[in-house]
C-alpha cells in the first residue's frame, strides 16, 4: 500500500468516526424514544450482527430484540419490522410517516431519484402531480376499462406464444416477463418493447433485467453516504449505460409532441 493510499484509509476511517461520533451527540437525547436492537459498534453499525443470509440473520435478531428494531447498517439508521400483525399497523395507522423511501444511490445516476414517483418522497410536488396523472388515467374505472383491449390482447399474444411451442421445452418466466414488460410499456407509452417470439434478449428487457439486478445489489454507498461521490464500487457508471428507458420516455414524449402540432 503506497503512501497515498494509506492517506485516504486514514482520512476516511476519521470522517467516519467524527460523523458517528456527531450523530450519537445528536440522537442520544431520542434514544429511548427509538426501538431496541443490538448495541451497535463504531463506523460499521451493525454489519457483523447480519453475517450470513439477511432473512434467518434478520430473524435470529427478531427473536431477541421483538417484531419491531432498529439497527444501523454502517451510518444509516433502518428499523426492521418482521411481524404481520406489527406490519399491518405500520401500514394502516402510520402510512403518512412511511410513505418516503431511502433513495438508493443507483437510482440517482439516471435522475430516477427526482423524477420516478417510486423514490420521490410523498411531499414533493411532482410525486403529487405524477400520483393524481397515474390516478385518473391509469388506475380508475374508466382507466382500467380503457386498458382492457391491451390486457386481452398480450393475454392473447401469450397463450398463443405458448400454444405454438406445444410439446416443446418453454422458459415460462422468460415469457412471461416479457408480457408483463410489454404490457406495462403498452399502458404507460403506447409501444410495445418486446417480441415474444424473439427467443434471444432485446435492449429494453436487457436494460430491465441489468436495472433490477443493480438495484438489488449492496452498495457500500448506502451504508456510508459520504463515499457517494467516490462510486467506489461503480453501479452509477454502469447504470449510465441503461438508457433504454430514458430514451423510450424521450421518445414517447416527442411522438406527442409531433401529434399536437
Amino acid at each position: 500500500m503506497d503512501v497515498n493510499q494509506l492517506w485516504l484509509l486514514w482520512a476516511t476511517l476519521a470522517v467516519s468516526l467524527l460523523y458517528y461520533i456527531s450523530n450519537r451527540r445528536r440522537r442520544v437525547g431520542g434514544r429511548r424514544r427509538c426501538p431496541p436492537g443490538p448495541m451497535p459498534l463504531p463506523l460499521v453499525g451493525n454489519l457483523l450482527n447480519l453475517r450470513g443470509h439477511l432473512p434467518p440473520a434478520l430473524a435470529r435478531l427478531a427473536r431477541t430484540y421483538g417484531p419491531v428494531m432498529m439497527l444501523k447498517m454502517g451510518l444509516t439508521t433502518t428499523v426492521v419490522i418482521s411481524s404481520g400483525d406489527a406490519a399491518r399497523e405500520a401500514f394502516t395507522k402510520h402510512d403518512r410517516h412511511l410513505a418516503a423511501r431511502t433513495v438508493l444511490d443507483v437510482t440517482r445516476s439516471l435522475d430516477f431519484a427526482d423524477r420516478s414517483m417510486i423514490w420521490l418522497p410523498s411531499s414533493d410536488t411532482v410525486w403529487k402531480t405524477l400520483r393524481g396523472v397515474t390516478a385518473a388515467s391509469i388506475f380508475s374505472p374508466r382507466g382500467l376499462a380503457a386498458l382492457r383491449g391491451v390486457r386481452e390482447s398480450k393475454v392473447r399474444d401469450l397463450v398463443g406464444y405458448f400454444r405454438g411451442r406445444a410439446g416443446e421445452v418453454v422458459d415460462v418466466r422468460h415469457a412471461v416477463y416479457g408480457c408483463m414488460l410489454s404490457l406495462v410499456s403498452s399502458a404507460f407509452f403506447s409501444v410495445d418493447v418486446v417480441d415474444l417470439s424473439a427467443e434471444s434478449e432485446n435492449e429494453f428487457r436487457q436494460s430491465m433485467t441489468f436495472l433490477m439486478e443493480v438495484v438489488s445489489k449492496t452498495n457500500v454507498s448506502d451504508f456510508f453516504p459520504f463515499l457517494r461521490p467516490l462510486d467506489l464500487q461503480g453501479w452509477r457508471r454502469l447504470t449510465e449505460s441503461a438508457s433504454r428507458l430514458s430514451g423510450l420516455c424521450a421518445d414517447r414524449q416527442r411522438r406527442m409532441q409531433q401529434t399536437q402540432t
